[in-house]
């Protein structure tokens, strides 16, 4: 963050010059831009343009004033070589991939394992309801026919309650 005379108001530890515009007029001396017209460019608008830095690499310089006080600008400085879109940290994406198809494994065995215990309480609870039909139905047959016999046998008896009993 710069103020309107180009003096840092923050700044990273890597900026060894006091002014944003002596670090500019330092690094990129072929470009015929004065300090004011850079000024003007910088504090009017939002936007980038391309510069030099120490190291004499391509570096990409985005501005924005901040509306909330006079004169102050926001920059952001980053080299080129960062933007580009083409890295890719393959032993990063080999770690990920070997993690993911070792949770797969994982997730597969304990599925495996979950569904051959629930087939077996399956197997386990159609024998039980199997031996209880079973049960029930040889249970109420031999208990209907003496059942039944008694049955008889008392409505036999309570319509002959006024007969005397011969012994």
């Amino acid at each position: 963050m710069i103020d309107a005379d180009g003096d840092y108001i923050i700044k990273g530890h890597s900026f060894k010059n006091s002014s944003f515009f002596e670090f500019y007029r330092s690094y990129n001396a072929a470009e015929p831009v004065s300090a004011q017209e850079l000024f003007e460019k910088i504090t009017s608008s939002t936007g980038s343009f391309s510069m030099l830095n120490s190291r004499g690499e391509e570096c990409i310089l985005a501005h924005t004033p901040v509306s909330a006080t006079e004169g102050w600008t926001l920059l952001s400085f980053m080299p080129m070589r960062d933007l580009n879109v083409n890295t890719e940290n393959w032993l990063l994406i080999g770690f990920v991939s070997v993690g993911l198809l070792i949770l797969f494994a994982f997730d597969l065995a304990a599925m495996i394992i979950f569904n051959k215990k629930l087939q077996a309480a399956a197997t386990e609870a159609a024998a039980a309801n199997k031996a209880k039909t079973d049960f029930l139905s040889t249970m109420s047959h031999d208990i209907r026919t003496p059942m039944n016999a008694i049955i008889g046998l008392t409505a036999i008896a309570e319509k002959n309650l006024d007969d005397p009993v011969s012994v």
